[in-house]
């Protein structure tokens, strides 16, 4: 029987191959070299981290790391009061300890110190176990939401991951849907048309402190940044070329009031990656329309992010379609806490969650 310990620096290549090993991670030694990177500045020596909340690993007795889960930490206010969030990622157990390994690293985690454990990229698999446990499914927050920029590009995407043969075809076919679109472009071009009255102007950590202090309500459950720890979270998702450049934008609306503000990451051709939309409630639709002209901008072929009660009707209003991708799990003791994210009263982001823990 082995035993749950916090993580070591001299653990990180067992971890990292454990990571390779379950989860099929590949891309030769460069890939492998940027892992490493960015698994120490997650989970060593990021200012998120803890030092009564640490990631764990799982050594059998005979000292093989059989098991790991990421932790890192959220500060976060409600009603005047400071909470201790521990986001969880990477959770990943060789498959030769698999049961009990597994349960033990999570009764380590959901015993920690912490007010409240989140995992909102969790499998089928995950939510049985966090189920166990008494920890809660988001309902609203396990959906996520797209809106069609160039909708034949889209669904030709998506039609290619599910039909090797047009995936096979996709350099012959994406002229012929670019044509479509150009053809019908006055049926669609609502989706991606610039948002009247608004300004868009480059935003920065700093920035958005005074704009997170301008909009904060008492009564939401919301993250608690410093100047350092909110640079650090945006310099790390930028720096990860494979999402595509992080687009960090303030939308002013007329006499220069702040309207909101987004960050998404895109490349050209792909589906821009949404982190966060954050507005004041009549401007939603608004800073959401302006997010879209401005991902078009950049070539990208739809948006797409996490669904929450603040986004849910400027986006049915957009012609979004709406899926189940993954779990949002939630574990706290705090009765009052849970009940935020059941009432939608919760605004965490993807900037807070799993995905900013992404390796690559």
């Amino acid at each position: 029987m082995g035993s749950v310990r916090p993580i070591t620096e001299e653990d990180v290549p067992a971890v990292l191959n454990l990571h390779q090993r379950v989860l099929g991670k590949s891309g030769g030694q460069s890939g492998a070299a940027r892992r490493e990177k960015a698994f120490r500045e997650l989970y060593i020596c990021s200012p998120m981290q803890n030092s009564l909340i640490r990631p764990l690993v799982y050594q059998e007795r005979d000292g093989r790391i059989a098991g790991f889960l990421g932790v890192l930490m959220r500060p976060l206010s409600y009603k005047g009061k400071t909470f201790q969030c521990a986001v969880s990622a990477h959770f990943c157990v060789d498959p030769a300890s698999r049961g009990f390994a597994g349960a033990q690293l999570l009764t380590a985690y959901m015993e920690g110190p912490q007010d409240l454990s989140i995992a909102d990229e969790a499998n089928d698999t995950t939510r049985k176990l966090w189920h166990w446990f008494g920890g809660d499914v988001v309902l609203l927050r396990s959906l996520s939401w797209t809106l069609p920029l160039r909708p034949f590009r889209l669904g030709l995407q998506f039609t290619a991951k599910r039909a090797p043969n047009v995936a096979r075809a996709l350099p012959l076919l994406r002229p012929l849907a670019s044509m479509a679109e150009g053809l019908t472009s006055w049926s669609h071009a609502s989706l991606r048309a610039p948002a009247a009255g608004l300004i868009g102007e480059p935003l920065d950590a700093e920035t958005m402190l005074q704009c997170q202090a301008e909009f904060r309500d008492a009564g939401t459950l919301q993250p608690c940044y410093t100047a350092e720890s909110l640079k650090w979270i945006l310099d790390r998702v930028a720096s990860h070329p494979s999402k595509g450049p992080l687009r960090k934008v303030l939308v002013r609306g007329p006499e220069g009031r702040v309207a909101g503000w987004y960050l998404y990451c895109v490349r050209k051709g792909e589906i821009g990656q949404v982190l966060q939309v954050i507005s004041r409630p009549q401007d939603t639709g608004a800073v959401l329309q302006h997010l879209a002209h401005d991902a078009s901008t950049q070539g990208a072929i739809a948006v797409t992010g996490a669904l929450d009660a603040n986004l849910y009707q400027a986006v049915l209003n957009r012609l979004s379609f709406i899926r189940h991708n993954c779990w949002m799990l939630v574990h706290s003791k705090h009765h009052e806490l849970l009940d935020a994210f059941h009432q939608g009263k919760a605004q965490l982001t993807r900037l807070e969650g799993e995905w900013s823990q992404h390796l690559e």
